[in-house]
């Protein structure tokens, strides 16, 4: 009875020191996550109601497919080109059922791009991509952006701009330009 009761107790303790050290391990590490720098500065486009993101997403190709009834959406997967994706999500309030609105532009170019500059319809040979997703009955979806400017540009002090100015005319937009820059 003695050593059973002692081999009962000792597996309980091994659990709980177990599961401390999961629960502890788990936690560092969301530390460090949310303690890390945003890797590019955003100018303050970004409405007060929601938050902004934006990333460079090297040796990938965007491919935008069509569902069954004819929506598109976009497929970021392993290729030779960058993507950029600038997003916009407005903070939801808990109170509201389908409250969800997010706005994202997505942009293909090549990963050597230092400078680039294309307005109207030469966007469509960046593939830039205006996407509302809400419960906006008939105005969500993935929509090409055919009136704008994207510009890339390199200076001399290794800090590189992406900027997109545009206006959709199929959908309302919050979204009308974002700037972002960072220093390589």
């Amino acid at each position: 009875m003695y050593c059973k009761s002692n081999t009962m107790i000792s597996k309980h303790l091994l659990i709980v020191f177990v599961c401390s050290l999961l629960i502890s391990s788990c936690q560092t590490k969301k530390q460090v996550a949310e303690s890390s720098p945003p890797s590019y500065k955003l100018a303050d486009y970004c409405p007060e109601d929601g938050t902004c993101t934006f990333e460079v997403l090297t040796h990938k190709s965007l491919e935008m497919k069509s569902d069954g009834i004819g929506a598109l959406y976009p497929v970021v997967k392993n290729g030779d080109k960058t993507v950029l994706k600038f997003e916009y999500k407005k903070i939801q309030d808990p109170k509201l059922a389908d409250d969800g609105y997010k706005e994202v532009i997505y942009a293909e170019i090549n990963t050597k791009q230092d400078n680039l500059q294309l307005k109207n319809e030469k966007l469509n040979l960046a593939k830039v991509y205006f996407g509302r997703l809400c419960f906006c009955k008939g105005e969500s979806g993935y929509y090409p952006v055919k009136q704008g400017k994207l510009m890339i540009q390199r200076q001399s002090d290794s800090t590189v701009t992406y900027s997109l100015k545009f206006e959709m005319d199929r959908v309302p937009q919050i979204i009308k330009e974002f700037y972002a820059t960072k220093k390589i």
